[in-house]
């Protein structure tokens, strides 16, 4: 399935300067939106690939947080799309942006061993929904119970 986005990305994402932050490679991009400007910053950091995305008005208030569309255009312009991402909401105490408005977007650390598990819980579905419409069509103790295993097992994967 295509993300649709309800706004669509008028301007590119161009390379501007930005400030060195630490010693690991990055690079800063800038886009214009109606109501102000995008600034990105992307870097190849020791856990992967790491995105700062914040937003300005045309006065240089920090007046509101970029849009999900911005967010996910950015991840589409700027980023590797073989690559999945994570935003993580972080305890307040713990938050770290230049700006108020500043998000970031985090290579998942863990992504082929939670996507084998989505995978293979997807199949373990499609399995048991084969089975039902096989049998008669109506959900079955047995299903119920192979499908309460398959979910627990997952689970306690997931929490190792």
């Amino acid at each position: 399935m295509e993300r649709t986005p309800l706004t669509r990305q008028r301007s590119p994402w161009l390379p501007v300067d930005g400030p060195v932050l630490g010693d690991w490679p990055h690079a800063w991009y800038g886009r214009h939106v109606a109501d102000g400007s995008l600034m990105a910053c992307v870097g190849e950091e020791p856990m992967g690939h790491h995105l700062s995305i914040s937003y300005r008005s045309h006065r240089g208030a920090m007046s509101r947080y970029p849009t999900w569309d911005e967010i996910a255009g950015a991840r589409d312009a700027l980023l590797p799309p073989d690559v999945e991402f994570i935003m993580v909401l972080p305890a307040a105490g713990e938050y770290v942006a230049l700006h108020d408005t500043t998000f970031h977007l985090h290579e998942h650390p863990a992504r082929d061993e939670v996507f084998a598990v989505t995978r293979l819980a997807t199949a373990a579905r499609r399995v048991l929904d084969a089975w039902v419409a096989e049998v008669d069509g109506k959900p079955h103790d047995l299903e119920q119970t192979a499908l309460g295993n398959a979910i627990y097992a997952l689970s306690a994967v997931l929490r190792a």
